[in-house]
């Protein structure tokens, strides 16, 4: 199970790289990014840059699979039976 988990943090890794690696290429065609429509314009329409702004959530969510995928076990157990026997109900309330 660790091993698939490897695999996939591998694969995110790559998956994110290679996003960032598509956008630096998609930048170098591109005006300099400020803040205005035409400009953005431009870049959402960087067939090269959307591709690696696409690709890297993707990784991000390969992570966090692994992630849960890895933690289906926990290794620790808490027993607090021992520490919640002596609670009294509140009269406070």
């Amino acid at each position: 199970m660790k091993v698939l988990a490897v695999l996939i943090v591998a694969a995110a890794a790559s998956c994110i790289n290679v996003g960032k690696a598509l956008q630096k290429q998609g930048t170098k065609g591109l005006p300099r990014l400020v803040l205005d429509r035409k400009v953005l314009a431009t870049y959402l329409n960087d067939k090269t840059w959307s591709q690696g702004r696409e690709k890297r959530p993707s990784g991000i969510r390969a992570f966090v699979g692994s992630i849960s995928h890895t933690q289906r076990r926990p290794s620790v157990t808490l027993n607090l039976a021992p520490y919640t026997s002596n609670l009294q109900p509140s009269s406070n309330v």
